[in-house]
């Protein structure tokens, strides 16, 4: 099992995240989550295949085809994380 997967485990309620844009004008967000982990494989499926379409555009890619089949097989799991706070700046507007 991953070393995150068992972190969470640990500590769901201690999660912080930041997601930015490394395009200028930047902007992001970052805060404080609780995070649960889902193992169940039907569920999940779904969410890797629109995860995959939406970074690499298509399921034939070989990434988006290994994520798929470790989805399939229970290796891949997907978290999701509900904000407590969070903070966002978006430098495009100071302009």
């Amino acid at each position: 099992m991953a070393k995150k997967v068992q972190n969470i485990r640990r500590n769901p309620d201690k999660i912080y995240f930041s997601i930015d844009d490394e395009n200028y004008p930047y902007k992001g967000v970052k805060g404080r989550a609780i995070a649960r982990i889902s193992e169940d494989i039907q569920r999940n499926l779904p969410i890797m295949e629109k995860i995959n379409l939406k970074y690499l555009g298509t399921l034939e890619h070989p990434l988006a085809k290994m994520l798929m089949e470790n989805t399939r097989s229970g290796i891949e799991v997907a978290i999701e994380i509900t904000p407590k706070f969070f903070s966002a700046w978006d430098f495009g507007k100071a302009m």
